[in-house]
């Protein structure tokens, strides 16, 4: 979980399994942007679990302030995809779990090209490396999101989303729904084998243009250290690790430790 700024609203979405809260996933909400600041969530021998299917269960986020909720309304007529922050498919371990995953505190307002070629992409990378429990993690910690500290401002397409209207952002780099709209999405990634950790983050600039099947090293390209991500986002993402063991995690990664 990454370190929670007071200022903003933090939420906890769980489910009892057995008797036991288990936590599907969190988040940080700007109030001001309309807009998570991230979502963290985790895959262990439970949430990696693959039995369900989608559930376009949307809905308003009961958990959020009413005053802060944000709903369809805010989605629609924008040209925008309404983007998952945490995927549907990250969490198909209950049918719960996966409606959880349509509120609409969990979306994000982007361009279709992008959610649905690049972006997939990488989603589907990191969940690669979710799945491969137990054999090779015993527990994958993913923090996603768009960065509130770079909107995409004054922007315009020439490309008509579902909707048939083109995607625009103002001045602020807001939706003309209200929602901020973020100019890169991050994941960061925090790898947990017997008790020794590895790290890595993907930085990508929300655009169109970008390889609608990219390959593994088309993807590397957009590769970070924790540290980097950090400093661009402004984000204490694995804060909760011992500090000898998040200093080396977080500063530097090496691909030929992941699976691509």
């Amino acid at each position: 979980m990454p370190h929670i700024n007071t200022s903003n609203t933090f939420v906890a979405h769980d489910l009892t399994v057995s008797g036991s809260k288990v936590l599907n996933f969190a988040y940080e909400w700007n109030a001001t942007m309309n807009h998570t600041e991230w979502v963290a969530f985790s895959f262990d021998e439970l949430t990696c679990k693959d039995v369900t299917k989608r559930t376009d269960a949307w809905d308003v986020d009961p958990l959020l302030p009413e005053s802060m909720r944000t709903s369809n309304a805010n989605h629609t007529n924008d040209g925008f995809d309404r983007g998952h922050i945490c995927a549907s498919e990250d969490r198909v371990w209950s049918v719960d779990a996966n409606k959880q995953t349509f509120y609409f505190s969990n979306m994000s307002p982007q361009l279709a090209s992008f959610n649905q070629n690049f972006w997939v992409a990488i989603e589907n990378q990191v969940r690669l490396w979710g799945r491969a429990i137990p054999n090779t993690y015993d527990k994958v910690y993913v923090t996603k999101g768009g960065t509130m500290n770079h909107l995409l401002k004054n922007f315009t397409s020439n490309v008509a989303g579902a909707d048939g209207k083109y995607p625009t952002t103002d001045e602020n780099g807001f939706t003309i729904k209200g929602l901020a709209c973020p100019q890169y999405y991050f994941t960061a990634v925090l790898a947990d084998k017997n008790g020794e950790y590895k790290a890595i983050a993907f930085l990508v600039e929300h655009k169109e243009g970008l390889p609608k099947k990219p390959t593994a090293a088309e993807m590397q390209e957009y590769v970070v250290s924790i540290d980097e991500l950090e400093s661009f986002t402004g984000i204490d993402f694995f804060c909760n690790l011992p500090d000898d063991i998040e200093n080396v995690v977080e500063s530097s990664y090496s691909i030929d430790d992941w699976a691509w």
